[in-house]
């Protein structure tokens, strides 16, 4: 072999290091947007954590003579409800608050149980190949031929209400994500 050939031909590539993984993420945190809604999202998580300590009233507390006020800064609006009141005289604010505890908890949960399904689908039609790879494929490509709406609806009338039936609902409309793109990473380190 000459001395051109073997100059000529490809250097074996590295792989990544953690030095460009730590310029990313500082390149990231650069960006005001990361910031800002790093801010809102913790935010809401310490509201959600302190909301018997923050909320200026019992969520589910009515005061009938109070109905429907309206936003403080509105004429009429009352400084003791701060958002106003709904038809039973129940504080928005502190709703508000409060229902931040179950948004979280939905949110948290339902990626994890999306995460977890889809995950496990995946390695296992990725690994075993064959029939059972092209049985989860198939599963895949029907579930995710319906809109998500109208199949989280549909899921919802057929297993009730209550926050463990929506979490149900959105893991079973979510697993299809996270199982396409870990096949293929499956199929790829297989």
């Amino acid at each position: 072999m000459t001395a051109t050939a073997m100059t000529s031909s490809p250097a074996p590539t590295a792989a990544p290091s953690f030095a460009l993984t730590r310029g990313a993420l500082r390149q990231l945190g650069r960006q005001p947007r990361v910031w800002v809604g790093g801010g809102i999202l913790l935010a809401v998580l310490l509201l959600a954590v302190l909301a018997p300590w923050v909320a200026p009233h019992d969520p589910l507390e009515q005061d009938l003579l109070h109905m429907l006020t309206p936003p403080m800064w509105a004429p009429g609006g009352d400084a003791a409800f701060p958002l106003g009141t709904d038809g039973l005289g129940r504080c928005v604010l502190s709703r508000a608050i409060y229902g931040a505890r179950v948004a979280l908890t939905v949110a948290i949960v339902a990626a994890l149980g999306s995460m977890l399904l889809g995950s496990t689908l995946a390695m296992l039609g990725g690994y075993f190949g064959g029939v059972v790879d092209r049985g989860i494929g198939y599963v895949v490509d029907l579930w995710m031929s319906f809109p998500p709406v109208v199949l989280s609806l549909i899921l919802l009338v057929g297993l009730g209400t209550g926050v463990d039936k929506v979490i149900l609902a959105v893991v079973l409309v979510d697993w299809t994500r996270f199982c396409r793109v870990i096949r293929a990473d499956v199929l790829v380190t297989r």
